[in-house]
């Protein structure tokens, strides 16, 4: 092999490794998605409340996890030009809602979820769009120093004497 070969091979090669890396460049707003953590403000195009917290975060492994306000849950989710694909849930808690309002917009959350078809970032925003162009949920990054919501329970006992009294 001659020098004038080896360098007309070693062009080809570097040529066809730079094109290779030119196809499979990974989508920024998919990469700018990869764990994040968003609070949602907008549900069907209405307010939410603040109170209780709705989220979604995406993890960098393809794992969704969302809180509606009721149950958390994990899914997957795929992403990339601009689509999305959020998964059916593979896990979910299983909690009593604190009212009928909290339990609907719950289910419409996860509703949206199911039918988001592409998504949207500009403004610092999140916005997850329905297959005809419909913004389904808009939602703000999350505080990354933000605290779960916590309750605290004590546990104790008691006993009924016979006698009309409680006894500790």
């Amino acid at each position: 092999m001659t020098p004038k070969d080896f360098v007309a091979i070693l062009t080809i090669f570097a040529g066809l490794m730079l094109a290779g890396c030119a196809f499979n460049q990974p989508d920024k707003e998919a990469a700018l998605l990869s764990n994040t953590g968003w609070l949602l403000t907008e549900l069907g195009g209405s307010p939410v409340a603040s109170s209780p917290a709705i989220t979604l975060t995406f993890g960098d492994n393809g794992s969704a996890g969302s809180s509606d306000g009721c149950n958390n849950s994990s899914r997957t989710y795929t992403a990339g030009n601009g689509t999305i694909n959020i998964g059916k849930k593979i896990k979910q808690t299983i909690k009593a809602c604190p009212d009928s309002s909290i339990k609907q917009q719950a289910g419409r959350f996860d509703d949206a979820l199911m039918q988001a078809v592409a998504y949207r970032t500009a403004n610092g925003q999140l916005t997850l769009l329905a297959a005809d162009g419909t913004a389904l949920a808009v939602f703000l990054p999350k505080s990354q120093d933000e605290e779960p919501r916590r309750t605290s329970w004590e546990a104790g006992s008691a006993y009924d004497n016979g006698q009309s009294t409680i006894m500790k």
